[in-house]
């Protein structure tokens, strides 16, 4: 258990710093990004689109360095992560639903698309909804085999 543990404690060293990136991030977006000549609706989306994201994978990771640290201080609680990160089942069902390679390309659109946001708005758009719209179904597809397996 103590080689878990210290994985555990990876993990949150590895989510302090996606905090400080994401909090970095917002912090450049709205302060040092100046306004540009052509704003409207894009630009307003694209920088809130940013804001937003940033915000989000900071709430998302602080929330779960939370729940590791609370993990850490309690056996049991430890003990049913370990468990639940190597259970079977849960791991046959993300496999069938293709959730670790559908992660990580949604992401790299969504990195993709705030890239090309500045250049081209219309694939910014394209990206963001070819990525949510990725995402949604592997939900669909994780929800089925939950209730089916």
């Amino acid at each position: 258990m103590e080689k878990y543990r210290k994985k555990v404690q990876m993990k949150r060293v590895l989510l302090a710093l996606l905090v400080l990136t994401a909090v970095a991030l917002s912090i450049y977006n709205v302060f040092f990004e100046g306004e540009t000549e052509a704003s409207g609706f894009s630009t307003g989306m694209l920088s809130g689109f940013r804001s937003g994201l940033a915000i989000g994978f900071a709430s998302v990771a602080a929330i779960q360095m939370i729940f590791l640290g609370q993990a850490l201080r309690d056996e049991k609680k430890l003990k049913v992560l370990y468990n639940r990160e190597h259970d079977e089942r849960l791991s046959a069902i993300r496999a069938k639903a293709g959730m670790p390679l559908l992660l990580i390309t949604s992401v790299l659109m969504l990195i993709a698309a705030m890239i090309a946001g500045p250049l081209n708005i219309i694939v910014f758009y394209s990206l963001l909804v070819a990525a949510s719209a990725q995402l949604l179904i592997g939900l669909g597809v994780k929800a089925y085999y939950l209730k089916k397996m």
